[in-house]
């Protein structure tokens, strides 16, 4: 992917060059990516982080590839609502996926590339199948409507918005990543554009492509165990709990501090611990706790019952895998 001359020597990659790649990007993630590949991030401005990426190259440590390959990882994973599924049904789901791809006439890309948003209806920018993984990433233009405060007016913006589909054709692992939709877009009931219809429509493309059916991911068990593990691997802003008698209990604090500490919470874990089932949590990992898996705190709100993760930050490909993993 290094820039070539006329005469096939390949040129260096220049500042600007680097400038204009990571202009979609923002600085805390391509300097958390620079952080866990171990490499100089500390700045304070987007032209720092350039320079940072910049002398990374020149300096041997990192190729153009590896930089596109990271911001691709940066692009399919932040901001994201993850829906976690698993394949049901089917024993050799390998093949099927395999099968099915052949049989509809996917085109398939060798790798993953950044994607190019320009369709208001959805388009597939690529899929790469595997024997380990199935992944596809499609892209469609919406239009978010943005007050202006000034003359009392509502103006049209069009936002790219993707979605990604990752199956791990070992485990049986699906992951839906959505970007959240804005307020117009072609996913539409009656003429009014609706969340749940741009959910469903992607959900029904992975099962369509891969001749699979999902189930979502039931997590109140391993959120259980989270919140409740020692030392504290997370701390929580609410938690919300249903008893056996579907009673639904909320903890928090208007201070802040930790729900946990609180002495109702405190004795209604010692009284009915295993009636209590755990439902939804927003709350921060501690990357202290992490080994070194994580490199800063990290947000996301967990709904357990609907096997869904938010992920508030601008994260990276490998801290979302990271929380994943400690969810399934």
């Amino acid at each position: 992917m290094n820039p070539s001359s006329s005469d096939g020597a390949t040129k260096p990659v220049s500042l600007p060059q680097i400038q204009m790649l990571l202009g979609p990007f923002s600085s805390s993630s391509v300097q958390m990516w620079l952080r866990m590949r171990k490499l100089p991030h500390s700045a304070s401005t987007r032209g720092e982080i350039a320079k940072r990426v910049h002398d990374g190259i020149k300096k041997g440590h990192l190729t153009l590839e590896d930089v596109v390959d990271g911001l691709i990882g940066i692009e399919e994973s932040r901001s994201k609502t993850v829906h976690l599924v698993r394949v049901s049904g089917t024993k050799y789901f390998a093949q099927r996926v395999d099968k099915q791809l052949t049989d509809l006439g996917t085109v398939l890309s060798q790798s993953r590339i950044l994607a190019t948003v320009k369709s208001p209806t959805p388009k597939m920018i690529y899929a790469v199948n595997t024997h380990k993984e199935f992944r596809m990433k499609w892209g469609e233009v919406q239009t978010r409507a943005i007050l202006d405060r000034k003359n009392f007016d509502v103006v049209k913006k069009s936002v790219p918005v993707l979605f990604v589909f990752v199956l791990d054709k070992i485990t049986g692992l699906g992951q839906l990543r959505y970007d959240a939709p804005q307020e117009m877009h072609s996913h539409q009931v009656n003429g009014v554009a609706k969340q749940q219809a741009y959910f469903e429509f992607y959900r029904e493309k992975c099962e369509n492509m891969t001749g699979l059916s999902f189930e979502p991911v039931i997590m109140r068990d391993r959120l259980r165990y989270i919140l409740l593990k020692q030392p504290p691997v997370v701390v929580p802003v609410t938690i919300a709990t249903i008893a056996e008698d579907d009673q639904t209990l909320v903890y928090g604090s208007r201070s802040g501090a930790d729900p946990r500490s609180r002495k109702d919470f405190k004795a209604d874990m010692k009284d009915d611990a295993q009636l209590r089932t755990f439902e939804k949590s927003p709350l921060r990992w501690e990357h202290g706790q992490t080994n070194y898996k994580l490199y800063r705190d990290l947000y996301c709100s967990i709904d357990a019952s609907e096997g869904t993760v938010h992920f508030d930050a601008h994260c990276t490909d490998d801290e979302v895998e990271y929380v994943i993993s400690q969810l399934v």
